[in-house]
């Protein structure tokens, strides 16, 4: 299945890219075939060995391909209401993988290269499941979120305490 890739920034414009199903969890082999961007959304946080659910990703990576790895950021406000009313969810993640310093040497020392870490995103306030939260849970989250969405919508800001992602690129050496 092919699909428009459009990213922000000085990643890619309007790529074509084919969706390949891998399974992280295969015995270690060498990927064949390699491919030129390798995409991960909201996966690499469950882990607490960074540099190896890392390495598995790099291991897909074709010589000059790009590494995009998108995680939440849960060490700002967003995980402050996560841990205090969705502890369950909270408890599924590895903060340490929400470092961006921690990101940026881990990617380095895979030996990947034009390493950038960035928080990602004007504020965001979310709940799993929110339809099954206690309404003054969710009375809570709206109120928040309201006037901070309000401000961050005027002085779009990105943050450690208010922006909702972290976005890792990196590029394998050719």
């Amino acid at each position: 299945r092919h699909m428009r890739v459009d990213f922000n920034g000085n990643i890619m414009v309007a790529a074509t890219a084919i969706m390949v199903p891998i399974s992280l969890y295969a015995p270690d082999h060498e990927p064949d075939p390699r491919y030129g961007l390798v995409v991960s959304n909201g996966l690499i946080e469950h882990f607490e060995d960074t540099g190896s659910i890392l390495q598995k990703h790099v291991d897909f990576l074709a010589p000059g391909g790009t590494l995009l790895v998108t995680l939440p950021n849960f060490r700002g406000l967003n995980g402050w209401f996560q841990k205090s009313f969705d502890r369950q969810n909270f408890d599924k993640h590895f903060l340490g993988s929400m470092d961006p310093e921690h990101l940026r040497r881990t990617a380095s020392a895979l030996g990947l290269v034009a390493v950038d870490v960035r928080y990602s995103g004007r504020f965001m306030l979310w709940l799993e499941d929110e339809a099954h939260r206690p309404a003054p849970v969710r009375w809570l989250r709206k109120t928040i979120w309201l006037p901070l969405k309000v401000v961050f919508t005027l002085v779009p800001l990105e943050t450690r305490a208010f922006s909702p992602y972290i976005v890792l690129t990196a590029t394998r050496p050719a």
